[in-house]
């Protein structure tokens, strides 16, 4: 090639280069925000080490924060991988708010919680960092309308529900917290009392992946920690069908 073509191509090939290092930072750095709290992660590592405050490096996580990284991200929707998997999420006559319970005393030191409230629907995000395939993440999505959640909230005002006062969802108001030893908010929301029973929402569950291999192919470790949490659903669901 001349020298002025090479030069071209170099410079293509670098402006390229940096622009996908700057996409993978972002994307690495809103992972840290999102599945790390003030006494974990590099945050606080840099902190202990520096002698600093732990919440120094605090920032908080908004609904544009959770977009933009699931983004970034490689996300795959459960039913996609299996169509069986889609019937299994359309199950009637369950409490899907009832699952976040079950799925925070299954996974309580892996899991973070987080609320946002839209302009028509309230929805509560759960995050399930695996812990032996820590570029895997599984996102689960609830989502209850906002008129529902006015009639309910009249209904408490009449008496003819029971909803602690400290349990409201509005209290979010488009913020973030995350599930640990420093809840505030959306704990409250998954909560022995959180969910009303009549609650009827939707569920999604996404797996999400930092990156996708070569072959576009889930590792062995990743496939596993799916079709453990695919088998904690169904055990909830009987459970919740046989029992309840």
């Amino acid at each position: 090639l001349p020298v002025e073509r090479a030069l071209q191509e170099a410079q293509l090939f670098t402006r390229e280069l940096f622009r996908v290092a700057a996409q993978h930072y972002e994307r690495d750095l809103l992972w840290s925000r999102l599945l790390f709290d003030d006494t974990r992660g590099p945050g606080a590592e840099v902190a202990r080490t520096l002698a600093l405050p732990t919440d120094l490096f605090r920032v908080e996580v908004g609904p544009q924060q959770l977009e933009e990284c699931l983004r970034l991200s490689i996300c795959t929707p459960l039913e996609t991988l299996d169509p069986r998997l889609d019937e299994l999420l359309c199950v009637s006559g369950v409490c899907w708010q009832e699952l976040a319970l079950r799925l925070r005393d299954i996974y309580a030191d892996q899991l973070r919680e987080f609320q946002f409230q839209e302009e028509d629907e309230n929805s509560s995000h759960l995050l399930l960092l695996c812990p032996d395939t820590f570029d895997l993440i599984i996102h689960l999505t609830f989502i209850t309308p906002k008129d529902q959640t006015v009639a309910q909230a009249e209904l408490v005002e009449d008496g003819d529900a029971s909803v602690s006062g400290d349990e409201s969802i509005s209290s979010s108001s488009r913020s973030a917290s995350i599930n640990g030893s420093h809840v505030s908010g959306i704990s409250e929301q998954f909560s022995e009392g959180g969910f009303t029973q009549e609650a009827q929402g939707d569920v999604r569950v996404e797996i999400c992946r930092r990156e996708e291999p070569p072959n576009k192919q889930f590792t062995f470790a990743q496939r596993r920690s799916i079709s453990e949490f695919v088998n904690c659903i169904v055990h909830w669901q009987w459970r919740s069908l046989i029992y309840d």
